[in-house]
């Protein structure tokens, strides 16, 4: 029990505590939620802090002394029987001393150090915590959750950002490297997507079935080694041989169905050439998360490898805590732009097409097959259609609605995007799904021409 008690560091460490959550906003708010009353055999200490927490439970703001002051007085004068009333005014008394004697360590040299012991012992009941609910949860083969808990102590007590501050970094947003995009191989594309994709953002490729997907996401990967960008491309889907002899095609312009161990020296040859490095990493399906992604890429910048673009094939395949297919999709799409914030990368995945889509001259908005939540979560989305026409389906980055004319070099797997299509017809986009009336191609044209005058 004393492990779990304050009062090993001594009285006087607990009115510095005390100074600290009175006089220190940003620690106030970095600690409170994981402070424990029951922490501080000091039955004065105790109850001061409960206080503060209900006091921030209910305004979301830290008390003043004379919050305090007002909670000791209400005590003092609490309505009770003669011999209780008594012993309410000696209490209330206590705490008055103990909060006003807290007041002399203003000078102290020692409060940063205080702050930094109180959190450490808070963090570490979290953890102590954390780990009795992970066994249960192991238990339960709930391994995410429990990854979770762990990982939610391990933030807990941390340095609150207060966020951007617009009025301070005029000067940074103007500098011509803050946004350091990642380009796609397409220049013609590059040029409506402010240079490409930059950290924190999501793009995607929409595709019919056996569309070319997967072509298109070893085309952004090779074509990002080639600029000295660390890939790391995930799979559920294909095998890394397979997607390294793929790589092999695109670097070499050698046939996939030709590549042989006589290539192997021209291959040598043009991976030395390449400054950037490729990680592929295979999953089976529904055998991955979100947070299995987090922690092979924490591997991989431990052992000193640090990730420029992440790709990932499929995330349909990747397993969620939602249930319903819909919902799941719409958690999976929202974590991988979170990972892509959280690591500065930028990330690229597919997203499948339905079936109306493989008769159209377009592939739009409306024939998404999976999670519609997708155009709402991504920064950039173009598709492919069976017809070869390039469309950029959903953009923060620029215009979107339009189209391009490209081909597929079959031998190495290579997509062409040339020509601006400027004469497109809505008879183009093809049949719309049945009872799809939401998903009226010109209505998600307009949401997002409008999201981006708003956003931009």
């Amino acid at each position: 029990m004393t492990a779990n008690l304050l009062n090993s560091f001594g009285t006087d460490f607990q009115k510095k505590v005390l100074y600290n959550l009175l006089n220190d906003e940003n620690f106030f708010t970095r600690i409170i939620d994981i402070l424990d009353p029951n922490y501080f055999e000091n039955e004065a200490m105790s109850w001061v802090v409960e206080k503060m927490y209900d006091y921030y439970e209910t305004y979301k703001l830290q008390p003043t002394i004379d919050v305090l002051k007002i909670n000791i007085k209400e005590l003092a004068n609490k309505d009770e029987n003669d011999s209780q009333a008594e012993r309410n005014k000696l209490y209330a008394q206590s705490i008055y001393m103990f909060l006003k004697s807290s007041l002399d360590f203003a000078d102290s040299k020692d409060l940063q150090h205080v702050k930094d012991k109180i959190v450490e012992f808070c963090r570490n009941r979290e953890y102590v915590k954390a780990l009795r609910n992970a066994v249960d949860l192991v238990k339960r083969n709930d391994f995410d959750a429990a990854f979770s808990a762990i990982n939610k102590a391990h933030n807990a007590g941390s340095e609150l950002d207060l966020g951007y501050m617009y009025e301070e970094t005029l000067e940074n947003r103007y500098m011509e490297d803050d946004r350091n995009p990642i380009p796609t191989p397409w220049p013609v594309l590059n040029s409506y997507m402010k240079g490409g994709l930059s950290y924190g953002e999501l793009g995607v490729v929409l595709c019919p079935p056996k569309g070319g997907k997967s072509w298109l996401l070893i085309s952004l990967a090779a074509h990002a080694m080639e600029l000295g960008v660390n890939v790391i491309y995930y799979t559920m889907e294909l095998y890394p041989t397979q997607i390294s002899k793929r790589i092999d095609a695109y670097i070499t312009d050698i046939s996939l169905d030709n590549l042989s161990k006589d290539n192997m020296p021209l291959i040598n040859k043009k991976m030395d050439e390449i400054p950037g490095k490729l990680i592929i990493k295979k999953y089976g399906a529904y055998k991955a998360s979100t947070m299995t992604i987090r922690g092979h890429l924490d591997q991989c910048i431990h052992q000193g490898i640090s990730p420029g673009l992440i790709i990932i094939d499929d995330p349909k395949l990747l397993k969620s805590t939602k249930t319903e297919k819909r919902f799941a999709l719409d958690e999976i799409f929202t974590d991988i732009r979170n990972i892509a914030d959280e690591y500065r990368v930028p990330a690229w995945v597919p997203s499948q097409a339905n079936r109306t889509s493989e008769s159209a001259k377009i592939v739009n908005g409306e024939h998404i097959a999976e999670s519609y939540n997708v155009l709402m979560v991504c920064d950039f989305m173009f598709s492919l259609s069976r017809k070869n026409i390039y469309h950029i389906v959903a953009s923060r980055l620029g215009e979107l609605g339009l189209s391009f004319e490209g081909m597929l070099d079959t031998k190495c797997g290579k997509h062409i995007i040339n020509n601006l299509i400027s004469d497109v017809d809505d008879d183009d986009r093809g049949p719309a799904p049945k009872n799809s009336s939401a998903f009226d191609p010109a209505e998600v044209d307009k949401f997002f021409k409008e999201y981006n005058e708003i956003s931009n």
